[in-house]
């Protein structure tokens, strides 16, 4: 199995920076993280509350886990060994992103989540 360099657990705020005063982000101080929202289905559950809250999709990534209950971060030349193993084991697996070097935190595709 490849080396873990981070995993995480996600509940609300999952997005929000890391730094020293909180242990929320499995990311390094200095990094940044690029999503692509549209490797993963927003679940009905959350289409209902931005709908029915007029949530966006922006404040929806801030507030909720959108699907994603756990992140695990390799070195990017394993992650195709890893989502191969864990989809072997029958695990719902998707690779969404990548750490930056970049601070802060982009997310591509997240109008995929206003249908």
């Amino acid at each position: 199995m490849a080396p873990t360099h981070g995993l995480g657990r996600l509940s609300g705020q999952w997005l929000k920076p890391p730094n020293k005063a909180s242990s929320s982000s499995c990311r390094s101080e200095g990094t940044g993280v690029a999503l692509d929202a549209a490797t993963w289905d927003l679940p009905p559950v959350f289409r209902w509350l931005a709908a029915q809250g007029g949530v966006a999709p922006a404040e929806m990534a801030r507030t909720f886990n959108c699907g994603v209950g756990m992140v695990l971060i390799v070195p990017a030349e394993q992650a195709d060994k890893v989502v191969a193993f864990l989809t072997y084991k029958n695990e719902k697996v998707w690779r969404m992103g990548e750490v930056t070097a970049t601070p802060g935190v982009e997310i591509a595709g997240i109008d995929a989540w206003q249908s």
